[in-house]
């Protein structure tokens, strides 16, 4: 895979290296709603699924989700949202899987919960995140 100018041939491992590294630098120096660090995550979406690289991909989808949260609709980002947490379900990995559900907590509050009443707020969270997000019976 090649971008840019003539001449210039990474591979696919240091294209996904360079555009994570990228992301992370523009998101520190221009903020969460840098549009460029936006593409790089996309981008790096794409390499990771050809390396077959899930631990990656998870990072690459949580810059898209932090962008999303700024800049984005609520569904837009319950949509990213998901798709970190059906990737770490799919790794059975407990550390990841408690990080993902953190993705859910900004766009299921305000989706839901923040036009009630402040006593009643836990009791619609708990019950919007068994909709997205029901807890396995599995031990």
């Amino acid at each position: 895979m090649q971008w840019g100018a003539e001449g210039q041939n990474l591979k696919a491992e240091d294209q996904l290296l360079i555009l994570m590294e990228a992301g992370m630098c523009l998101t520190a120096t221009r903020g969460m709603g840098a549009p460029e660090a936006r593409i790089c995550y996309g981008r790096a979406e794409v390499l990771c699924h050809s390396l077959q690289r899930p631990l990656t991909l998870y990072s690459a989808l949580v810059g898209q989700y932090l962008f999303s949260v700024f800049t984005d609709t609520l569904t837009a980002t319950m949509q990213i949202s998901q798709r970190i947490n059906s990737l770490a379900q799919g790794q059975n990995n407990a550390a990841l899987s408690i990080s993902a559900c953190g993705t859910l907590a900004v766009p299921l509050f305000f989706m839901g919960s923040s036009r009630l009443p402040t006593n009643r707020r836990g009791a619609a969270f708990s019950s919007a995140a068994q909709e997205v997000y029901p807890l396995s019976s599995k031990k």
